[in-house]
């Protein structure tokens, strides 16, 4: 059992307020949503939705919905999560609650960011970071790997890495095992997608591959040994890109299939056309024959505005390539065009993100050293 789930059920047992013990009950509710026991979860929050459904606790009310939204997000990828955090977040301001405000803007910052909402993102990042004291571990943690995360997504590593080190210090002081495991998958996962993105220029990372690789095999292990069952499946869907990235095609392509039956996913972070055509990609390369030709046909037709831009960028160099492959299915300078042109989308976005966050607010939050990063073991 983490440390910090071990604290919130010392004090559920300890407390002698009602309202207090139930805020704790919310709070628990919500981390158990973060490691994948979603039925615990949401009988927790079915209790407390009986008991205060009333509204005569605004304040467990607003933990409840905050609870509720990190249900949704952690067990089905539901824009209802977003939404009721968002919710949540809007009254707790109303209410003028510090450690209300503080909870909720910190998680509306981290699913905004999921969302590309980057101005959004930093508006809730300096509201949490103004309502947040220096013990609030739990909630520093996650903003510092929000931010992190952001700037690992624009290849800006070294700045990335110094949050990530800040991050992992305010997990391990609270013992929140749930960011600790999100730590060590994030810190790949997102400079893997910077690397998958500039790849489409021709740029590739030798040294950084290998790394990344440790640190996914890594990843995998720390989910297993620490049971978190929560979003396990994009830990396999980045370690099937990285074969695609390293040109282990013949791993790649029974490693992407498999991501068809995996879920949840989010809409604006997976589409299985786009899984599609990397399956092609990597078919081409090593020769084999395309088994579904109308499939990549409809992949290379599909409009993938809706995704990340990295994802976006990612999806017209695929089309390019599929189509440089098999003339048939486009025309090959119009594919060209096409990928200039979200190369410069993606040049665009990433100059705006690291304007946004260099405009953060500064977080004076930190008091010490923070521990540094550990070698991942493979």
């Amino acid at each position: 059992m983490s440390k910090l789930l071990s604290t919130l059920n010392t004090g559920i047992a300890s407390a002698t307020d009602d309202l207090h013990r139930a805020e704790l009950q919310a709070k628990k509710a919500g981390y158990l949503a973060r490691v994948g026991r979603f039925e615990e979860a949401q009988q927790i929050i079915a209790q407390l939705r009986s008991a205060y459904g009333d509204g005569r606790s605004p304040s467990v009310s607003v933990w409840t919905m905050l609870a509720e939204g990190l249900l949704h997000t952690y067990r089905d990828m539901a824009d209802e999560g977003a939404d009721r955090i968002m919710r949540a977040n809007v009254l707790a301001g109303a209410m003028r609650d510090r450690p209300l405000i503080a909870a909720t803007a910190t998680w509306r910052a981290h699913l905004q960011s999921e969302r590309s909402e980057f101005k959004g993102m930093a508006r809730s990042v300096d509201d949490a970071f103004a309502n947040c004291t220096p013990e609030d571990h739990e909630l520093l943690a996650r903003l510092y790997m929000t931010i992190g995360n952001a700037r690992m997504s624009v290849g800006s590593r070294t700045a990335a890495n110094e949050l990530y080190m800040f991050a992992r210090h305010h997990a391990l002081e609270c013992g929140d095992q749930a960011t600790i495991d999100a730590l060590i998958y994030n810190k790949a996962a997102f400079a893997l997608a910077w690397m998958r993105a500039r790849s489409c220029y021709g740029e590739l990372d030798q040294d950084l591959i290998r790394q990344i690789r440790v640190e996914i095999a890594s990843a995998k292990t720390y989910q297993q040994l620490a049971e978190v069952g929560a979003l396990a499946n994009f830990v396999f869907l980045w370690e099937a890109r990285l074969y695609l990235l390293s040109g282990e095609y013949d791993r790649a392509i029974p490693a992407l299939e498999s991501i068809q039956y995996m879920e949840p996913f989010a809409r604006y972070n997976y589409h299985a056309s786009l899984v599609r055509l990397e399956v092609a990609y990597c078919q081409i390369r090593t020769t084999q024959g395309i088994v579904d030709r109308e499939a990549v046909r409809a992949a290379v037709d599909t409009d993938f505005s809706g995704l990340h831009d990295d994802d976006k960028l990612v999806a017209t160099w695929l089309k390019r390539e599929v189509v440089a492959a098999m003339p048939d299915l486009g025309d090959l300078s119009a594919a060209s065009r096409r990928l200039e042109a979200a190369q410069a989308e993606f040049d665009a976005s990433c100059l705006t993100l690291r304007n946004i966050l260099d405009g953060l607010a500064p977080q004076p939050h930190i008091k010490r050293p923070p521990v540094a990063m550990p070698k991942p073991q493979s």
